[in-house]
Order: structure tokens, then C-alpha cells, then sequence
């Protein structure tokens, strides 16, 4: 079972492995449920991973297929909520919370049956204040900056923009205090940015906001290159990194 619809997904680092994480966020809101206070995690193997251990596009049909199974046996036999998975280094793990896990066993028999090529194990914690979902599989800053890099980056594609095009790109960071404010604009100007006028911003609540500028390319990587160490620099001094934005280029 789901609670919402509302699922995307972001790249993170885990234990030294690329990693990309799914999740439902419109769980958050509900959680911590405390009739579910169980956290179980399925574990499986890919077993043609590629060489940046996610799954084949091939296989990554019958996954899909399994994800589903699993979903309607926990759903069904432990009245589990599904809220994420994490893929990487030629795994995937499922996470779920549940009331009891006294059935656990046999639902994964019973998926198991239909998937013999993916041997099944699982593990169970008490977890009533749902720290698995919320400290990690829901997003950090980070996480949310990539989705938002992500989103961008496809829209742009579908104007059909390259991305690799170098291009001003604008960039706006907000603070509560000025010092900090002009604090931050003296370190991204030495940065190489172009820094705009440090004011008082009425459409985000009168804080402090410091917009800048610089050439760069805006494929993903180099989005999230740029904009990952812009969110660390706003957290130094205290600030909120708000997001850039481009003009669309498009090839001659």
C-alpha cells in the first residue's frame, strides 16, 4: 500500500556507493504513524547490474513487476505501507512499516514463488518514530536540490536546449541577517560570480538576498556540481541557497 502518489526520486552517497533513492513524500505528512511501528527493509540482488550498479533497462522490467508484488503481499498479509526503495552497488533495498511483522516469512514465500531468479531477505527494527523514512530516505537539502536540478535541467531538454552551452546563469541565495548576507556575496564575488545588490527582498519575506551571476553549462552534472557547493557556502553563513535559472539555448 501507498500513501500518495507524489514519489520522485535523487542521487546521494551511501557508505562510499552512488546511490539513487526513491520515496514517497507525501508520506511525510502522515508520518510517524504509530499504528505502523515496525521498519522492514527487503533486500535483493540485481543480477545483471551495470557498471554503475543499477539494473539494466531489461531487467529493470521484471524489478518493476517484483516492486509491484511485494507492495500488494505486504500491503495485503502485515497491512504494510510501502515509502521508499534505495538502488546501488548491484542492490535494492524496499522499506515498509507495518504493525507486526509475525507474517513476514510467509508473504515473502509467496512472492518469492513467482520470482525464483531473486532470492528474498529481510530485515525488521522498531521504529515508532519512523526514523528510517524521515532521517533517511526523505530528502536533505541536497536531495531536494537535485530533483529541483533534475526538473530544470528536463525542462530545458524538452525546449531543446543542449545544456552543455555555456550561459549566464542566475543564482539567488536569502539570509536573515545583512552581515551574513554581504558576508556571502564577498566570497561568491571572489568566486569569480558576478554579485548583484545585496536588498531587502518583500517577495520572500524581507529577507536579505544576494543575487549573482556566472557562465556555466547546466547539464545535470555541472548543475548539481555548481549548485551543491552553493547550498554548503549559503549554510556557512546562515543563508538559504533559493535556486538559479537560464536563459534557453537553442542550437543555430
Amino acid at each position: 500500500m501507498r500513501l500518495s502518489d507524489n514519489w520522485d526520486f535523487f542521487e546521494c552517497v551511501i557508505e562510499s556507493v552512488t546511490s539513487f533513492v526513491m520515496v514517497d513524500l507525501g508520506a511525510h505528512e502522515h508520518a510517524p504513524d504509530p499504528g505502523r511501528p515496525i521498519s522492514i527493509r527487503v533486500e535483493i540482488q540485481f543480477n545483471a547490474p551495470q557498471p554503475n550498479g543499477l539494473p539494466t533497462s531489461e531487467e529493470a522490467e521484471t524489478l518493476h513487476d517484483l516492486e509491484d508484488a511485494l507492495d500488494e503481499a505486504l500491503g495485503s498479509g502485515l497491512s504494510a505501507l510501502y515509502v521508499g526503495r534505495v538502488s546501488g552497488g548491484g542492490v535494492r533495498h524496499f522499506y515498509f512499516y507495518a504493525p507486526a511483522s509475525d507474517d513476514l516469512d510467509q508473504c515473502l514465500d509467496a512472492v518469492g514463488e513467482s520470482f525464483p531468479d531473486y532470492p528474498l531477505t529481510a530485515g525488521e527494527r522498531d521504529d515508532p518514530e519512523w526514523e528510517q523514512y524521515t532521517d533517511f530516505l526523505y530528502p536533505n537539502v541536497l536531495g531536494w536540490q537535485y530533483m529541483s536540478n533534475r526538473q530544470l535541467t528536463k525542462a530545458l531538454r524538452e525546449h531543446g536546449d543542449p545544456l552543455s552551452v555555456p550561459r549566464p546563469v542566475d543564482h539567488l541565495a536569502l539570509f536573515d541577517d545583512e552581515e551574513a548576507a554581504r558576508g556571502f556575496a564577498a566570497t561568491v564575488g571572489n568566486q569569480g560570480f558576478q554579485v548583484g545588490e545585496v536588498t531587502r527582498d518583500e517577495e520572500h519575506d524581507d529577507a536579505w538576498s544576494v543575487p549573482f551571476q556566472r557562465v556555466h553549462a547546466v547539464d545535470l552534472a555541472a548543475a548539481n556540481d555548481m549548485s551543491y557547493g552553493l547550498v554548503r557556502l549559503c549554510q556557512e553563513f546562515m543563508g538559504q541557497y533559493d535556486g538559479w535559472g537560464c536563459p534557453i539555448m537553442r542550437p543555430e
